[in-house]
This record gives structure tokens, sequence and C-alpha cells, in this order.
């Protein structure tokens, strides 16, 4: 079991209501921000108090789930990663999405002049790695809230769940199991014939085994 599943299963995911019960809406992590500005001695405040202004947009829109803030410092905290004014790396951050159980995270830069502000975020794939979005949106200073609207709006058009490879477990009978295992030894034991006879055995038992069509045709 993968960490991120462990900790889903101790219940230490929480993720917004206001999704329907039961539909397939994708999983978001909001990071904080990398923050740039020079009039400003704590940037990363800034950076913290917009990403919860972001989260907090999209929690009330119901195309997604919203990781809580508090799950992602909770994360942050056991895996001793440290957010400063630069954020989080990208490397880290998806690191962190797994963990948290997301299917996406979202990191970027805000910048800040003394009247103007910008945004540039990315919807980062945890399990990939690439850029499924990257909006970029201007705003007044004193707008922030109608930036991080705006944003969030941005952010949540057109997303889907990721498509991930199906992972197919083969329920093998124990009767093909012990006719292909025996078949093996037959094989390391030079008796083709043998081994022919329990290859087929195997296959008329269960005839999806993944391994014995290609042992018979090695024999015969």
């Amino acid at each position: 079991m993968r960490p991120y599943q462990i900790l889903a299963a101790a219940g230490l995911v929480a993720v917004s209501a206001t999704a329907a019960a039961g539909q397939q809406v994708p999983t978001v992590a909001v990071l904080d921000l990398n923050a740039f500005s020079v009039s400003l001695e704590d940037a990363s405040a800034v950076g913290r108090g917009i990403a919860a202004m972001i989260t907090t947009e999209l929690s009330e829109r119901p195309e997604v789930r919203i990781v809580d803030r508090q799950q992602i410092e909770e994360v942050l905290r056991r895996q001793q990663v440290s957010v400063g004014a630069t954020g989080v790396a990208d490397d880290a951050a998806m690191q962190i999405g797994r963990l948290l159980g997301a299917h996406y995270i979202v990191t970027g830069n805000v910048a800040l002049d003394p009247r103007r502000a910008r945004l540039d975020l990315r919807m980062i794939d945890v399990e990939t790695g690439g850029i499924v979005k990257s909006v970029k949106e201007p705003g007044e200073r004193d707008d922030l809230l109608g930036l991080a609207e705006r944003i969030a709006d941005l952010l949540v058009t057109d997303l889907r769940v990721p498509e991930r490879p199906t992972v197919v477990e083969l329920t093998i009978p124990v009767a093909a199991s012990l006719a292909y295992s025996r078949g093996l030894d037959y094989e390391r034991q030079g008796r083709r014939d043998r081994a022919a006879e329990m290859y087929r055995r195997a296959l008329e038992v269960f005839p999806q085994h993944p391994h014995a069509q290609a042992a018979l045709d090695r024999v015969n």
C-alpha cells in the first residue's frame, strides 16, 4: 500500500462536501504560492493568504473536490517540508499531492507591486508530472478576492478526473496454478511432453492464464 493510500485510509484526507456523493470529480490540492514583492518583508504570508483564498473559491464549486488546507499543513509537517517565500518545489509538491490522495496540485507565483498583482498558476497531474492547466491573471492589488475568483473559474473549466491505466488482476484457479507449476518442473527436467501436457491442462482449467500458452508454445 502506498503512503498516500495509508493516509487516506486513516481518514487524514478531507475534501469539500460540495461535490455530490459518488460523483466522479477530480480532487485538487492548492499549495502555498511563491510570492514576490519588493515592498513586503514577509512575502510567504502573501503566498499562503492567496492560496487560502483560491482554496475557498474552489471549495464552492461542485466541479472539484478540494483538500482541506489543514490536511496539507499536516502532511507538510509529517514530511518535514518547509514552505518559505519560494513555496514548494514541483518534485516535492507532486509527492505531497500523492500523499494527500489528490489528482492534481496547484502551484505557482504571485507577484505584487504597489498597485498591481499577477497570478501565474500551474495545475499538475501528481502521477505524471504533466501540466494540465497554466493560467495567468492580472488584477488590481486591492482586488485580490476578485482575482482569486477569476483564477478559480479558469482552473475548474473542463477539468476532469485523469485517465489512468486499468490494472486487471486475474484470480487463477488453484488447479490451473498447480498444473502450470508441474509443467515448469517437467520442463526443467527436460520432459517436454509431460510439460506440454501440464500446460495444456492449465489452459483447459483457465484459458486466460497469463503464462501457460507461452510456455506451451515454448516446449512444442
